[in-house]
């Protein structure tokens, strides 16, 4: 699993970067970022396709009427 950044992390080092961007690390963090925003993207689009099947599943057995 890539190298990931938790919240908490974050708002530290951009408080850091913001109060001292010359001695900052953030940028070297960059990629931890990234990767935590990806991971977070694909667990989203996992979770909505899932919701969304089971919306249509759920909904087939609601109104088998309309089943074809």
């Amino acid at each position: 699993m890539p190298d990931q950044i938790s919240v908490s992390e974050f708002l530290s080092e951009t408080t850091e970067d913001y109060k001292s961007p010359t001695t900052s690390s953030f940028t070297t963090r960059l990629q931890s970022c990234r990767n935590t925003v990806n991971v977070l993207e694909e667990l989203r689009e996992r979770l909505q396709h899932k919701r969304k099947t089971s919306v249509g599943r759920a909904a087939m057995c609601a109104l088998p009427g309309l089943q074809q």
